[in-house]
């Protein structure tokens, strides 16, 4: 059903799209979303709203090329007469590109996800600020306070979980022993803000033969990009879902794009437990409270790889098919064409 509604429809998208890094990127929920409208049925067109400012910018500058990225975008849609554009962390974008865009295409409705935490406190002014000018905005926390924050007027924003792109599971992790596998546990990420100290103190909990990774860029290491990214979190039994600072409060069902990324792959998340993350996953994940409630966590899996598939393959089901990318786009058409949900998601679908 949710397919036959988008058939004929035509959605486009505004978000880093990361051409300069040759696909270096192609994990990335921009994409996933892209993959996802198109397997509900739309098509999809996309503008790379950076790549686009580079591109035409003296001296290939951004800020240089910001004024011609936005007549880009409208020009793109007085073509292209999208029912919907989605912006995705469209921070160039001015007010008076979504008006244009409304007087150039008729009847044509404008909504907008962001993946940022809402301690970036500027990054959220400029969230608000464009919401002003959306008919929806969503975001992946849950929270109904910030939410109520965050939106410029009753009723714009809602929450949205990361979509999960199943097309990037080449792999099922819990199908697999952890013998099979090169890594018991592995992290692979920045070492920005307390990651570093956060891991050092995980690898100290953790069992001697414990075979732990973590790379990525943390302390020094190289980073991951492209399908070496992915294969390297298919080659791991667990992970944990880790932020850039413990001993900031996490909002209600907050996550990076990390956990889509962990459980469509199969592999073992370990989250942290004020999230609550278990409202949307359920039994495929497991929570922990300090790093050292982590570290003996994940020792215990270790000692018990059946039920570490167990919960694996629980987590990757409910993913896939509840925050499947192809439901996650259903949902941000159904809210923001319809103005409301057509389904029970399994997740908060109230506007704030």
């Amino acid at each position: 059903m949710g397919q036959a509604k988008l058939e004929g429809k035509r959605v486009l998208i505004v978000a880093d799209f990361e051409r300069g890094a040759f696909g270096a990127e192609y994990y990335n929920s921009w994409f996933a979303l892209q993959n996802g409208f198109i397997r509900a049925g739309a098509h999809v067109l996309t503008v790379s709203d950076r790549d686009v400012a580079r591109e035409v910018g003296l001296f290939s500058r951004k800020r240089f090329g910001q004024g011609a990225m936005n007549r880009i975008i409208v020009e793109t849609a007085k073509t292209y007469r999208p029912h919907l554009v989605v912006f995705g962390h469209a921070d160039m974008t001015e007010r008076d590109t979504l008006d244009a865009v409304r007087g150039a295409v008729d009847g044509v409705r404008l909504g907008q996800l962001h993946l940022d935490p809402t301690f970036r406190e500027a990054t959220m002014a400029r969230f608000t600020a464009r919401a002003a000018g959306m008919d929806a905005s969503f975001i992946t926390t849950g929270a109904p306070d910030k939410l109520a924050m965050l939106a410029p007027r009753p009723a714009s924003v809602a929450f949205c979980p990361n979509p999960v792109d199943p097309a990037l599971a080449g792999v099922d992790v819990s199908a697999q022993t952890r013998e099979a596998l090169l890594y018991d546990g592995i992290f692979l990420g920045n070492g920005d803000q307390r990651r570093e100290p956060q891991v050092r103190e995980l690898q100290a909990g953790l069992a001697p033969d414990l075979r732990f990774f973590a790379g990525g860029k943390i302390f020094g290491t190289p980073r991951l990009r492209g399908p070496g990214f992915i294969e390297a979190l298919g080659q791991a039994a667990m992970s944990p879902n880790l932020p850039l600072d413990e001993r900031r409060p996490v909002d209600f069902l907050y996550s990076s794009n990390r956990i889509a990324q962990l459980l469509g792959l199969g592999v073992t998340a370990f989250c942290q437990g004020q999230a609550q993350l278990e409202a949307l996953y359920e039994d495929g994940i497991v929570n922990y409270t300090t790093i050292s409630d982590l570290a003996e966590k994940m020792n215990a899996l270790f000692a018990n790889d059946a039920e570490r598939r167990r919960i694996g393959a629980i987590g990757r089901r409910i993913a896939r098919e509840r925050t499947g990318s192809d439901r996650v786009a259903r949902y941000l058409w159904d809210m923001t064409i319809e103005g409301s949900a057509s389904e029970d998601y399994g997740w908060p679908a109230t506007f704030y």
